[in-house]
């Protein structure tokens, strides 16, 4: 099993990648123009990728220069990163 937790990791992150795209497209957000769904999927991806990167950063200063819990932390990075994904969403993503 240890030599696939990367492939497994993989996966999950694109299996949850996909089925978020797809409930804040269609549920959350409601957006019905397919023809815009490739041009929503790219900025929805650079968007991932920025919240990986950041919340990574942000923890890291919280936990390792500044001496917080990781769990709060985790949790307060995460708190701020949905609350800006909506907005993002709303205004640029699923405009």
């Amino acid at each position: 099993m240890e030599q696939y937790i990367l492939v497994i990791q993989a996966v999950s992150f694109l299996a949850g990648f996909v089925v978020s795209f797809t409930l804040n497209k269609t549920w959350v957000f409601s957006s019905k123009n397919s023809g815009r769904t490739y041009h929503e999927l790219w900025k929805y991806a650079v968007l991932a990728t920025a919240n990986l990167v950041i919340s990574g950063l942000f923890i890291w200063l919280l936990v390792d220069v500044y001496d917080q819990s990781a769990y709060i932390s985790k949790l307060v990075v995460m708190v701020v990163i949905a609350a800006w994904n909506y907005f993002i969403f709303q205004k640029i993503i699923f405009k």
